[in-house]
Parts: C-alpha cells; sequence; structure tokens
C-alpha cells in the first residue's frame, strides 16, 4: 500500500514479490475512516503519509490491496478494529475469496521470468493436479479485460485434449469444487471474463473485448 502511495506500479510490485515464500493467510487490519482519524489525531503522525484527511485514502487503498491480493489467490482475513468485539484467532476466520461461488477456468498471474504456456502447465498442475505437455496446448483467445474495478488484463486461453493423471480439486482452501459442464451449457455462476473467453473460442473468435465501456468486436 505504501508502494502505491509512492507511485510504484502495481505489475513491478508483484514481480519484487514473485520469488518471495506465500503466506497462508494475509491479515489487513483495518477500520471505519472516522474512526482511524480520531485515533490518528490522538496519537500523531508515525510517517510521511500520515495528515488529517488521510485515513480515508488508505482505508480504500486497503480495500483495492485486498481485492488484488484475492484475485492473485491469497486467502484474506479483513480485521476490523473499530468493532468492540475482535475475532478468535484460534478460530479460522478467512474472508472472501476470489470469485467466491463462482466457476472458472484453471487459471493465474505469470510468474517472474515465465512464459505463458509455462504458466497455464503450471496452474494445470496446481489446481487440477495434471499434467500437460507443452506441446499439446493450442491457442484458444485472447481477452482484453476490464474488470469492474477498472484495472485493465489480459488474459490468453489455451485447449488441449491431453493431459496425465485424473483431475482433482488440488486447491481444496481456495476452491470449493470442480464441475465438468459443456461449453454451450456453462454454469450461470461462472465468471463472466471466463464465459466470455468460452463464447469467443466457440465462435472461432482469436481475440475480444470484455467489460470495456464500448465492446468493439475484434478477429484476426
Amino acid at each position: 500500500m505504501l508502494q502505491s502511495r509512492d507511485g510504484v506500479p502495481l505489475d513491478y510490485v508483484r514481480q519484487l514479490n514473485a520469488l518471495a515464500l506465500r503466506p497462508d493467510l494475509a491479515v489487513l487490519v483495518t477500520a471505519y475512516p472516522g474512526i482511524l482519524e480520531d485515533r490518528l489525531r490522538a496519537r500523531g503522525a508515525h510517517y510521511r503519509f500520515e495528515h488529517d484527511g488521510s485515513s480515508r485514502v488508505e482505508a480504500g487503498m486497503y480495500d483495492d490491496l485486498a481485492d488484488v491480493l484475492a484475485e492473485d489467490g491469497f486467502p484474506i482475513w479483513r480485521v476490523d478494529t473499530g468493532d468492540d468485539a475482535w475475532p478468535d484467532p484460534a478460530v479460522p476466520a478467512p474472508g472472501p475469496g476470489y470469485a467466491d461461488d463462482l466457476y472458472c477456468l484453471p487459471s493465474g498471474h505469470l510468474e517472474l521470468g515465465e512464459t505463458i504456456v509455462d504458466c497455464a502447465v503450471r496452474e494445470a498442475r496446481e489446481e487440477v493436479g495434471v499434467a500437460i505437455d507443452p506441446t499439446d496446448l493450442r491457442p484458444a483467445t485472447v481477452v482484453h479485460y476490464l474488470s469492474p474495478e477498472g484495472r485493465p488484463r489480459l488474459g490468453v486461453f489455451f485447449a488441449t485434449d491431453r493431459w496425465h493423471g485424473e483431475p482433482y480439486n488440488a486447491e481444496p482452501a481456495k476452491c470449493g469444487g470442480l464441475a465438468w459442464p459443456r461449453v454451450d451449457e456453462l454454469l450461470d455462476n461462472t465468471v463472466p471474463y471466463t464465459a466470455a473467453g468460452v463464447e469467443l473460442y466457440r465462435s472461432g473468435v482469436s481475440i475480444g473485448l470484455h467489460g470495456w465501456p464500448e465492446l468493439v468486436g475484434a478477429t484476426a
């Protein structure tokens, strides 16, 4: 969050942290901005960004950070210190994850130094426990996506009909279960971005847009 205040791009921060050990749980401690302002005035500033009115900005940034971490697959526990009752640390209390109660294809972000093909192979292994030969992957489509929060993303979809191993839920802490719907009968609670990519693939469209204010179809 401090890097954001200094104007450091999010992608650069992700690259810096790509080789770091992933925590089992990310804990975000926050409170209503008005409560934070009262505490700030009572104790005084501790660093250069703290001043009257800064708490609302920081609380919003922490909310954005929680969304980014959830999208990156980190389990989040948001602790509201404005509440009188603190959560019992002995009881697991994970916060909302990315796309809770929605279905999505095995997917994820590129790691530092990784190709998109390597990423697809790794994510399939990590999320559904199968091994895919990179030469068995074929390009399906590309989606240029704009999230509701205004963050653009380029999603590269692959298809294959060959893999080794029986698919299973390899990340039960992050995923509630697997389903095998037909590509022309996706479940209603499919991530919209995923559904858009599948529909482009079915239609033979190699690149498309999703989530932008003015959708202009593109083919290649």
